[in-house]
């Protein structure tokens, strides 16, 4: 059984490679498409329900349908922040909000602690994703630092809604075994 789960599972990555090469070949440069493209599987999970009955509360279906959507905003978000600043400067600053988001959120809202240690990996990871952040000069591609800091709050939008989507997943899978 796991061997044909983790079959479909490379089968169902392999479509979406092939749905990556398709939109990067075609240039499209539109964010809700590239949302669409990563983002279109979920409909289908989320349409799983009518042919795998499961008995769970509302209360669970209420925070997969926020995940779901979470995850789907937080793409579109970062990809539209992606599209006005530059990969390179804003991707590491996402990826440090995340952690620190997620961090605060299981701390909080799940009641778990990192050591000292890894706590210490999180300041350091923040610091230096500002740092990669930050840039005191025009970027090659014209565009201006000054007017870019807008698109990083953007980020942190992108960052805050990926980690309440992986926040919510976490909770559910602590609730559920893998396969429901």
């Amino acid at each position: 059984m796991w061997l044909l789960s983790a079959l479909l599972g490379y089968i169902l990555l392999a479509i979406v490679f092939i749905l990556d090469k398709h939109i990067l070949a075609q240039e499209v440069r539109r964010p809700i498409v590239y949302t669409f493209y990563s983002t279109v599987f979920l409909l289908a999970v989320g349409l799983a329900w009518i042919f795998v009955p499961l008995e769970t509360s509302p209360v669970y279906w209420f925070w997969s349908v926020i995940s779901g959507f979470a995850f789907g905003l937080a793409l579109h978000t970062m990809f539209v922040a992606v599209e006005k600043s530059e990969a390179s400067h804003l991707d590491p600053f996402i990826g440090a909000v995340i952690t620190m988001a997620i961090f605060a959120g299981a701390y909080l809202f799940l009641g778990e602690q990192l050591s000292q240690t890894q706590m210490w990996g999180i300041a350091a990871l923040g610091l230096a994703s500002l740092l990669l952040a930050v840039e005191s000069k025009p970027s090659a591609g014209g565009k201006k630092s000054k007017g870019r800091w807008q698109w990083y709050a953007l980020g942190i939008l992108s960052a805050i809604l990926f980690a309440i989507s992986h926040l919510t997943s976490k909770f559910l899978y602590d609730h559920f075994g893998f396969v429901s």
